[in-house]
């Protein structure tokens, strides 16, 4: 039986030792797995977080370009309003030469009317008088005077 327990401990001790080797490896090959994981999920977490740098910087710049587009169109409404503005006036103004000028022709016209008709009295005042002294001469006596004419 001293056998038996002899030849037990020995298949003890050499399983022991076996389970130790054993454990050792899948020791050594689980921290080398945990190695790998964690190595894998730092960088996984770096290029995740450079990623996420990159699209805060995107949308950093897209902010920007949104704003400097709104601060563009704001003054691009800004002109056209203007320009609409100016038009309108310029509008009105050409209304109000096109009116100036007509009442400007109106006037000339009848300035030139007034005049022609201011000739014709005198010249008919001068006939008159022509006339009246061409009559003085042969008769007498005869009155077709007409005072307003002769003023």
């Amino acid at each position: 039986m001293n056998e038996k327990i002899i030849e037990l401990k020995n298949k003890l001790l050499l399983k022991t030792q076996q389970n130790r080797d054993e454990e050792t490896k899948l020791t050594t090959a689980f921290e080398s797995a945990d190695k790998m994981y964690t190595e894998a999920l730092d960088t996984y977490d770096t290029e995740l977080n450079n990623h996420h740098q990159e699209l805060e910087e995107c949308n950093k710049e897209y902010k920007e370009r949104h704003h400097e587009l709104k601060q563009l169109e704001e003054e691009w409404h800004h002109r056209q309003e203007e320009r609409r503005k100016t038009e309108e006036i310029q509008a009105m103004m050409e209304k109000k030469e096109e009116e100036q000028r007509k009442k400007m022709e109106l006037l000339s016209r009848g300035a030139e009317w007034i005049q022609a008709h201011c000739k014709g009295l005198v010249a008919r005042r001068e006939a008159e008088k022509a006339r009246k002294k061409g009559k003085k001469k042969g008769k007498k006596g005869t009155s077709d005077f007409i005072p307003f004419l002769l003023e």
